[in-house]
Parts: C-alpha cells; structure tokens; sequence
C-alpha cells in the first residue's frame, strides 16, 4: 500500500468531469489527475500541512508491515489521554463499530498498483487537474 499506485478521485473533480463528459457524449474513468501517486508521496505532503514530521509506516520484529490493531491496542491510553487533552470524540479509536481486521486487510491485501488509465479523459479537452494538497 505504501508504494503502490492509485489516482485519487474528490467529489468535487469527479463532479466536474461527469459534467464535461456528459456533455461530450462519452464515458471515461475520473480522477483527480493524470499521473497516479503512491502513499509514500502522499504522506510527507499530508503531514507538512498539518505541520509534523513524516516517516514511512514502521515494521514489526519480522521486517514485515506492523499490524495496525495491534499498534493501537498497544498504545490506547495514550490515545485516550489525547482525546481528553484535546476534545476529541471518545471512543473512535476502540470502536467495537470498527470491522475486526479492517485495517490489515487494506493495508496488506491491497498492496497492489490500481491506477486509472486517464488517456481518454484528457483527450476529451478536460485540462484540469488537481495534486493531492489542493484536492
């Protein structure tokens, strides 16, 4: 999932494309931009916004990607402190609403390139595009 490939789609593009395309007469896949991007490119972006340092997803003892219920099990009372410290919504992080195993099934079996083929899009006269920051 870190390094494979997918085009993100905001409502606001997939919006104005099904418009512009709607008025062409034709179908096509819609997407932010042409050029896919990779969570690794993705990541350091997302957190320079919000002002904090960046670092690629860390691996357990094994090498392998650590498993995500099991980091946030492990460190729930640091989650529950800062709830408290900043006034978030309790409960969100240890949800028994959150589907059991959720999240190493995105993680892990997801980890495939799927981005979107954007040639028949643009050749339509669509010029826009939008990077991950400005969508």
């Amino acid at each position: 999932s870190w390094k494979a490939k997918s085009n993100d789609s905001s409502s606001d593009m997939i919006a104005r494309q099904t418009l512009h395309l709607s008025l062409k007469g034709e179908g096509s896949n819609v997407a932010d931009a042409k050029t896919p991007e990779t969570w690794s490119s993705k990541w350091p972006q997302l957190c320079a916004w919000f002002g904090v340092r960046s670092a690629p997803p860390p691996s357990d003892d094994s090498g392998g990607l650590r498993e995500v219920r099991k980091y946030v099990n492990e460190h729930i009372d640091v989650w529950k402190c800062m709830e408290e410290k900043y006034g978030l919504k309790k409960g969100v992080a240890d949800s028994d609403l959150t589907f059991q195993g959720f999240e190493y099934f995105l993680l892990t079996q997801s980890d495939f390139d799927r981005q979107y083929d954007m040639t028949k899009m643009y050749a339509t006269g669509f010029e826009e595009e939008r990077d991950v920051m400005g969508a």
